[in-house]
């Protein structure tokens, strides 16, 4: 981008001068013909301001000292936060900075609760069944499982109006953020629409000074912190009180939509990959369906007779190997994130073409189950000693053993058969080898292996995109919103700003 701008020095004095007069501490880019050096004598010059709401009189006062000047042209002066996304993109790619002022210096220091008003949520008694199925959106912690989008409409539940009015959950507006405050701390998203929470989550509905993707990203991106604040024997929970009393930076309203909108088009990337996983897991699964329901040459069979359960994979204590633990299980698609290395101790190993089960209370009725398809080519990776290995025998294609492990009549049979104490039940692998269904005929099971292998595929290579995006946002929400140095030279470069 050429730095300079077509004027005379004397008429650039005269605009700065006029700028740090009327509207002092404020960045003003250029942009237009006098940028790309195409204007001519008479052409006018416009400039965009990045001002608050409360500037808006400076702003005129700013204006009219322009008109009045000496200037032999007329200057437009613009106002960021007033712009439509698309006029701000393409000025991205096409400005020169007039004025730059120093974006920590101009960012408040704030409590949340001088931010947002803060609520809580409640349950009503599940003994009434007339408190539930009605239209009010309702969520737990649990609706908020990873991944999950930014914007939430609803969780798996709803409660009537008498729900709603029977307990403490009220309804919040639109744009509030809700925070899970305990089991865990840190989950995080933008109500979509009005909506009521439990007992498990604060939500912050933001006031005129901060956006809601702005308070978003501000809490995912220190997670880590609001869970150091948590207290609790059973369980940590993170008060109202100290969530209200957290101080945050609160930079102008146009520095907040540049940071939102930066970070914003990453998760609109990162949410259309869900969608299309879950279309394609969802596909796959009808497609496994139609199989199951054609009784036609099929023979019933029992699970160990047709797939090895737990089969042997070797590791040595000590050799650095691709680790999955339990959270990183999808509950939906086929490819659990993130993976990474860690020195096997002991635990389930797995390789290319097994799939995980889950077999411990919540985590086989939340449906974690992932296929093995990330590893480097003759890898063994391990996991959680709660995994349960499934590998198909003879001809039959590995994606098969996945499919019948997502099932419903699968996961009824193996949650019908868990023991052991309440909150630690398993299913064992013993009893999941007498689980019987119905097996298709070779040639049915070879068409549907093609099928399977490219679902899994085009799945795999948005998961992959989604992974490396991920680590790029991740990088840049630490280095826009929270005190680490990582990533500030690279954000620096991309005209990103960051607030420590």
């Amino acid at each position: 981008m050429k730095g300079e701008i077509d004027l005379t020095e004397e008429q650039r004095q005269l605009v700065v001068g006029l700028i740090k007069r009327h509207l002092p501490d404020t960045d003003v880019w250029a942009y237009g013909s006098r940028v790309t050096w195409t204007a001519r004598p008479e052409s006018d010059l416009d400039l965009v301001v990045f001002s608050g709401p409360d500037q808006s009189g400076l702003v005129s006062d700013l204006r009219e000292a322009l008109t009045e000047s000496d200037l032999p042209f007329r200057v437009d002066v613009l106002v960021w936060d007033e712009l439509p996304k698309s006029f701000r993109d393409r000025m991205d790619c096409n400005h020169v900075k007039l004025l730059t002022t120093s974006l920590r210096f101009f960012t408040r220091y704030l409590a949340i609760g001088n931010v947002a008003t803060i609520v809580g949520g409640g349950t009503p008694s599940t003994r009434d069944p007339s408190n539930f199925r009605g239209s009010v959106p309702w969520l737990t912690p649990r609706d908020l499982s990873p991944p999950h989008p930014r914007y939430v409409s609803h969780g798996e539940r709803y409660l009537s109006e008498k729900g709603l009015a029977s307990c403490s959950a009220c309804l919040v507006p639109a744009g509030a953020v809700l925070l899970s405050t305990r089991a865990p701390i840190g989950y995080t998203a933008i109500a979509a629409n009005p909506l009521a929470t439990n007992q498990g989550f604060r939500c912050l509905i933001p006031k005129d000074n901060i956006l809601s993707e702005y308070l978003y990203y501000w809490l995912t991106a220190n997670t880590s912190e609001l869970d150091c604040l948590g207290s609790g024997s059973t369980f940590r929970e993170l008060s109202g009180r100290l969530l209200s009393d957290i101080i945050i930076p609160v930079p102008p309203l146009a520095v907040q939509r540049r940071i939102v909108d930066v970070l914003g088009t990453i998760d609109d990337k990162l949410d259309a990959n869900q969608k299309l996983i879950c279309t394609i897991d969802n596909r796959l699964q009808v497609i496994f369906r139609a199989l199951s329901n054609n009784v036609e040459c099929q023979r019933s069979v029992r699970l160990g007779d047709v797939m090895a359960i737990n089969p042997s994979r070797f590791l040595r204590n000590g050799d650095q190997a691709p680790y999955v633990d339990m959270a990183s299980m999808p509950t939906i698609g086929h490819s659990p994130l993130p993976i990474r290395k860690r020195q096997y101790r002991h635990g389930t190993r797995f390789t290319n073409g097994d799939t995980l089960v889950a077999r411990i209370t919540p985590c086989l009725e939340n449906g974690k189950t992932a296929y093995v398809d990330f590893l480097p080519s003759d890898t063994i990776g391990w996991g959680s000693t709660e995994f349960i290995v499934l590998r198909p025998k003879r001809s039959i294609p590995n994606e098969f053993a996945y499919c019948v492990a997502r099932s419903t009549s699968f996961r009824n049979y193996a949650i019908a058969n868990m023991t052991g104490s309440s909150g630690r039940q398993r299913v064992s692998a013993g009893v999941l080898a007498e689980y019987e269904f119905l097996l298709p005929p070779q040639h049915t099971l070879d068409d549907f292996g093609d099928v399977a292998r490219l679902c899994t595929s085009r799945a795999r290579s948005a998961i992959l995109e989604s992974s490396m995006l991920s680590e790029v946002r991740d990088v840049m929400l630490s280095a826009t919103l929270s005190r680490t140095n990582a990533g500030k030279e690279c954000l620096s470069l991309l005209q990103i700003p960051t607030l420590f």
